[in-house]
C-alpha cells in the first residue's frame, strides 16, 4: 500500500523544553511522521519567521507545547510561539495543544520571572484552550503518550494530504493493489471483531487473593523477590491507569510501589527506585493475568509500544477498593 507520511510542526519555547521536544519528535518518527520545528532554525527573528510560515504551510498538523515560559518576542511583543500558533490557526491547520498541567510546580529556572511575561503566558494558555480540546501533561513521558493518542485520533478523523514518494503516484496498478490490500485488511478486522464480541473465559484462573512472586532488579543489579497478591498489585497500580499508560512506565511504577510497600529499599536505594524494573518474562505474566481477569485492556497505538488502560470492570474494582467509605452511623448521617 502506498505509504503516506504526515508532516507535523512542533512549536514551543526552546531551552526549557528540549527533553520534551525530543520525546515528541521520537514518537512522531515512530508514527512514520515527519517532524518539523525550531531545530531547523533555533535563532528566532523576523526573517526566520517568514521562513517558518512557509514550513507551517507545508505541514498537515501543528503541535504546540506550553510549559513555564512565554519565550522570546517579536517587535510587537508577541512571542514567536504564539505567533506560530496564530498563523497555523489562520491557515486552518489542525492544531493539537499540550499544556503543562501544573505550571506552579515548574522549577524557577524554567519559568518566567517577569510579571509581564507571566501574564502574557497566562493569556496565551487561555487562548489556546478556547474552542478546542487540549491535553495536559506533567512529564516528558506523559507528554509523549498524550501526543501518540491525540495525533492518532486526529489523523483518523481529519486525515491530512501527507507526502508520498513521487514514483508511487496514482499508478492504476498501484491503486488496484491498495484496494485489494484494504479489502483483505477489512476482512481480517471483521474476523477480529467477531472474536472480540465473544468473551474469552479462562478456566482455573488464579484468584485475586493468591500470591505471585515478583522478581525485581535495579540498575546496579540489586535483586528482590517479593510475594504479592494480584489484588495488592492491582490496588497499587490501578489509580495510574485511568488514562493510557506506557507499558514500560507501568513496569517501573509497579516495581517501585511493591518495594516501597514492603520497606525493601533503604534510604540510598529509595533514591534509585525510579530505575527498578520487574523481570521481563515475569512482567509479561503480570500483564496477561490482569487481562485475563478483565481488569485492563492493552492497546498498541505505535508498533512496538503497548499501553495499559482500565476496563469498566477494572474501574469498578478500583472504586470499591480505593474509595473512602463513611465512618458515620445512620443516625449521624441523618443529622
Amino acid at each position: 500500500m502506498t505509504e503516506v507520511r504526515y508532516q507535523v510542526f512542533v512549536s514551543s519555547t526552546f531551552t526549557n523544553l528540549i527533553e520534551a521536544r525530543s520525546k515528541v519528535q521520537r514518537v512522531l518518527m515512530q508514527m512514520n511522521c515527519i517532524p518539523a520545528g525550531m531545530e531547523l532554525f533555533p535563532a528566532a527573528d523576523e526573517e526566520q519567521f517568514a521562513f517558518i510560515k512557509k514550513v507551517i504551510d507545508d505541514c498537515d498538523y501543528y503541535i504546540v507545547l506550553i510549559a513555564g515560559r512565554y519565550g522570546s518576542t517579536t517587535k510587537e511583543g508577541v512571542s514567536y510561539t504564539e505567533s506560530e500558533f496564530d498563523y497555523a490557526v489562520s491557515k486552518g491547520i489542525q492544531v493539537l495543544a499540550f499544556l503543562h498541567a501544573d505550571p506552579d510546580s515548574i522549577p524557577v529556572g524554567q519559568s518566567e520571572l517577569d510579571a509581564g511575561a507571566r501574564e502574557k503566558l497566562r493569556a496565551f494558555r487561555a487562548k489556546v484552550q478556547t474552542g478546542r480540546l487540549v491535553r495536559m501533561w506533567r512529564t516528558p513521558d506523559e507528554l509523549a503518550t498524550e501526543v501518540i493518542l491525540s495525533l492518532a485520533a486526529t489523523i483518523k478523523t481529519h486525515p491530512g494530504h501527507g507526502w508520498m514518494r513521487g514514483s508511487k503516484g496514482n499508478d492504476p496498478a498501484e491503486l488496484l493493489k491498495q484496494i485489494n490490500e484494504l479489502r483483505q485488511r477489512n476482512d481480517a478486522l471483521q474476523a477480529r471483531l467477531s472474536q472480540l464480541k465473544s468473551p474469552t473465559v479462562v478456566s482455573n484462573l488464579a484468584k485475586v487473593s493468591e500470591l505471585f512472586k515478583l522478581s525485581v532488579r535495579d540498575i546496579e543489579s540489586h535483586y528482590w523477590a517479593v510475594d504479592v497478591s494480584w489484588d495488592e498489585m492491582f490496588n497499587l497500580i490501578s489509580p495510574t491507569l485511568l488514562g493510557p499508560v506506557d507499558d514500560d512506565v507501568v513496569n517501573t511504577q509497579l516495581a517501585r510501589a511493591v518495594l516501597l510497600s514492603r520497606g525493601r529499599a533503604g534510604r540510598k536505594e529509595k533514591r534509585q527506585l525510579g530505575e527498578v524494573r520487574i523481570d521481563a518474562e515475569v512482567f509479561k505474566t503480570v500483564r496477561t493475568q490482569f487481562m485475563a481477569l478483565g481488569l485492563v485492556d492493552i492497546h498498541s497505538h505505535v508498533p512496538g509500544t503497548l499501553f495499559w488502560r482500565l476496563t469498566s470492570a477494572g474501574k469498578s474494582y478500583l472504586l470499591q477498593a480505593r474509595s473512602v467509605k463513611t465512618t458515620l452511623g445512620a443516625t449521624d448521617e441523618e443529622r
